[in-house]
């Protein structure tokens, strides 16, 4: 059911500026924001270095507070791309977007060589690594995201934009 829903939801805003694939970035990216504090922060506590032997600590820390800060760089700086719209905002979405692929895909390392134990915990790493890794690739790829994020809501034209190709 999700993947249906979430073609229809590009299919039917296409149309639009922030449209298509670039509103279900945005609406995974707030989405992603909601399951992070419902599910995310309160595991915070299970950082409590008297529980831990101090070098996994480490890892633990490593592994999950440099992608946090990553992707409230790219939560902020996302949505700080979508009201300026220059090409300033979009170099620095794209940075926060590298910076979140590279923190997840270390998360990925560690979790694969240190926590073997949890599979949940590498999958999920995992899975983080690839979808920051396509939605990067997007971010950086994509005319749609260019042409959006460079011009303002009353210059977005969508026909022009489909007989450019």
């Amino acid at each position: 059911m999700g993947p249906l829903l979430m073609a229809l939801i590009g299919y039917l805003s296409r149309r639009r500026a922030i449209g298509g694939w670039l509103l279900l970035f945005y609406i995974g990216l707030v989405a992603g924001s909601a399951f992070i504090i419902l599910m995310a922060m309160p595991s915070l506590k299970n950082l409590n270095p008297d529980e831990w032997d101090p070098f996994y600590w480490w890892l633990a820390v490593l592994d999950y507070i440099p992608w946090l800060l990553a992707y409230l760089a790219a939560l902020i700086l996302g949505i700080r791309a979508a009201f300026l719209r220059d090409q300033k905002a979009l170099m620095q979405m794209r940075i926060a977007m590298v910076a979140l692929v590279v923190t997840s895909w270390i998360g990925v390392y560690i979790s694969f060589q240190f926590f073997v134990e949890d599979s949940a915990g590498s999958f999920m790493s995992t899975y983080s690594a690839v979808a920051a890794s396509l939605w990067c690739i997007y971010w950086f790829v994509s005319r749609r995201v260019k042409n959006v994020m460079t011009l303002g809501d009353n210059e977005w034209d969508y026909d022009a934009f489909v007989n450019t190709r």
